[in-house]
């Protein structure tokens, strides 16, 4: 059996395909250098919530604590 098996083990490994899915904000998020800034758009994407919910924790009148920015 492992006479049979040796050619086998000796070959490459298959060449995997690139994902077809592309990645989301939210998954490219934590893998993004410290310094990285993100746009509105793109943070509320990340974070799965309106742009408008950006807004608001940004605001200096925001009754919950800010977002820093």
């Amino acid at each position: 059996m492992e006479a049979l098996l040796a050619p086998l083990a000796a070959e490459e490994p298959p060449v995997r395909l690139a994902d077809p899915t592309p990645e989301t904000w939210r998954e490219r998020l934590w893998r993004v250098p410290a310094e990285t800034r993100l746009g509105v758009r793109e943070f509320a994407e990340a974070m799965g919530r309106p742009k408008s919910w950006v807004y608001r924790r940004t605001s200096e009148r925001s009754e919950k604590a800010p977002l820093p920015h």
